[in-house]
């Protein structure tokens, strides 16, 4: 079951779970909108996949 063209909200998604989810979810071609409380540039989101370059 592929994601490709489908959209999903993560919320919390620099959370532990809701990460890994967002990680399965684009591993399965999903595009993934995702909420964070707050981002911090010291803390390290690389799990993610956010370019902190963009925010």
């Amino acid at each position: 079951m592929g994601g490709e063209g489908k959209v999903v909200c993560v919320t919390g998604a620099s959370g532990y779970i809701a990460s890994w989810l967002v990680k399965l979810l684009l591993d399965h071609g999903y595009t993934v909108h995702a909420t964070v409380r707050s981002i911090v540039i010291s803390t390290d989101h690389s799990q993610l996949g956010i370019d902190m370059g963009l925010l």
